[in-house]
């Protein structure tokens, strides 16, 4: 139970500092939801619960949508909760599993994927806070895997530091603070312009 109370403080500490460094102010019900994600895949490794076709191991999103399409209507709102709360998770903390060189998809599909998914739940979500938490998460689902990508910097998760992935996330997403902030660490200072004239 310690260890679930330390968790709760931490990740509520620390993700409290990045949201507000990426001007995210949260409604408190959206921002327990997120601490309470993020609880649950650090107390137990939540990802590797999900099950693949009977194969352990972090599934697809891909596969976790084929399964929402699939499923009963009562489980769809569950199924598309859960495919948000991966693509979140990570997106935000594991980018360097995302942006490996020869991943074929990038933090952008992560993102896309989970905001659809978070937004599909709310839909699906019988009326009340729950379809607002989530319909709020959608909305500002970019700025959350920026907010998870600070917390992933200021600990001992691995975080992506080769120029060339942080160029790569630079050039998906121009605004990203936290490609910009690597780059600038690396020295390299990222400067949208006109194209170069021969």
């Amino acid at each position: 139970m310690l260890i679930h109370e330390d968790l709760h403080a931490y990740f509520g500490s620390t993700l409290r500092e990045a949201l507000r460094a990426e001007r995210l102010d949260l409604d408190p019900a959206g921002f327990d939801y997120l601490v309470q994600v993020c609880v649950d895949y650090a107390e137990r490794d939540a990802m590797a619960t999900h099950e693949t076709d009977g194969d352990p191991g972090t599934p697809t999103l891909a596969w976790m949508v084929r399964k929402a399409q699939s499923a009963p209507p009562s489980q769809r709102f569950e199924v598309y909760r859960s495919l948000g709360d991966v693509a979140l998770v990570v997106g935000g903390l594991f980018a360097p599993h995302v942006e490996r060189r020869k991943s074929l998809v990038g933090r952008a599909y992560y993102v896309d994927m989970g905001r659809t998914a978070y937004r599909t739940a709310a839909q699906l979500a019988r009326a009340g806070r729950f379809r607002e938490v989530l319909a709020e998460l959608a909305h500002h689902f970019r700025g959350l895997v920026e907010a998870l990508t600070r917390v992933a910097e200021g600990s001992s998760l691995a975080t992506v530091t080769e120029p060339a992935l942080l160029v790569g996330r630079w050039q998906d997403d121009p605004g990203s603070p936290s490609a910009v902030r690597g780059l600038v660490r690396h020295g390299l200072a990222p400067v949208w312009g006109p194209p170069a004239s021969a």
